[in-house]
């Protein structure tokens, strides 16, 4: 009964073993960049490049160092004009993305230039250009959380009526859509983008209108969060989930498999106090095994 025992338990810890090596496998993927694999050689050459250059642009902006920053604009221009629309970029995502640089490069030449807005321009295209050659895990997704707390907050306000509040969460909102959109148009479909550049305006009208219509806008409002969570491919499950994007598969994998070798282990212990692994043997003169 004990070797019974034993054997039993080695084979569900085999069976564990197998199912552990099936989740390792199935886990989620790191989070590496994935090449746009439709791009021509030749485009993904460019597309790196000008994600090199505008990694650098954003750097730059972030030192404060103005002059740097506009000589990297220009051949972020440059770089543009190489890229051509061939089905791997779509037209909307490669008209953002020239709008963007040559909105960064009037920011740069205004006579009021500001290091805020210079950031800002920066980071656009710092997103834009990311989008293109990390198809896969483009750096856009960072922004999740900031959005549904934005529309929360924005939410919230608006259920208590408390218009001005509600206002200036709708301009962090902005802010953060405005950051993410040519990286959007490049990423996802223009459609998705339309409408969800649709339902900021509704929420505009509606916050700037002289009394709140609380009702259209919590409806606006979670349209624009379930539109969000589409295009995010995310849910608000998710976001409360103990492990929404697990980056250790296998460190979780071992901990539920330590459980259940701690479950079966006791299970044995328990079969085998209960009834040992061995039956008494009764003789005429003496009892013995």
């Amino acid at each position: 009964m004990l070797f019974s025992s034993c054997k039993r338990i080695i084979g569900l810890l085999g069976a564990w073993a197998i199912f552990a090596s099936a989740a390792v496998g199935c886990g989620p993927a790191p989070r590496e960049a994935v090449p746009a694999a439709s791009m021509t050689p030749v485009q993904m050459k460019t597309a790196e490049s000008l994600n090199e250059a505008a990694e650098e642009l954003y750097k730059l902006s972030e030192q404060g160092k103005t002059t740097e920053a506009r000589i990297e604009l220009e051949q972020l221009g440059e770089l543009a004009t190489k890229l051509t629309y061939d089905g791997s970029i779509t037209i909307e995502g490669l008209h953002a993305l020239t709008e963007t640089i040559t909105g960064a490069k009037k920011t740069y030449a205004s006579v009021s230039f500001s290091q805020d807005e210079g950031r800002f321009a920066a980071a656009k295209i710092r997103l834009a250009a990311d989008a293109l050659t990390h198809r896969g895990q483009p750096m856009w997704l960072q922004y999740y959380k900031l959005i549904k707390d934005d529309l929360k907050r924005i939410e919230t306000n608006v259920a208590a009526r408390k218009k001005l509040e509600a206002l200036l969460d709708y301009n962090k909102l902005y802010r953060h859509m405005s950051t993410i959109r040519p990286a959007l148009l490049i990423s996802r479909a223009p459609a998705e983008v339309e409408k969800l550049d649709s339902l900021l305006v509704f929420m505009r009208k509606g916050l700037a209108a002289p009394a709140l219509d609380k009702t259209n806008l919590l409806q606006a409002s979670g349209e624009f969060g379930r539109t969000i969570d589409g295009i995010f491919g995310r849910s608000d499950r998710e976001a409360f989930l103990p492990l929404p994007d697990t980056q250790e598969p296998v460190f979780w994998s071992l901990v539920v498999g330590a459980f259940i070798i701690g479950v079966l282990l006791f299970a044995g212990w328990r079969m085998f106090r209960l009834k040992p692994g061995y039956d008494t043997v009764r003789h005429k003169n003496r009892e013995g095994f």
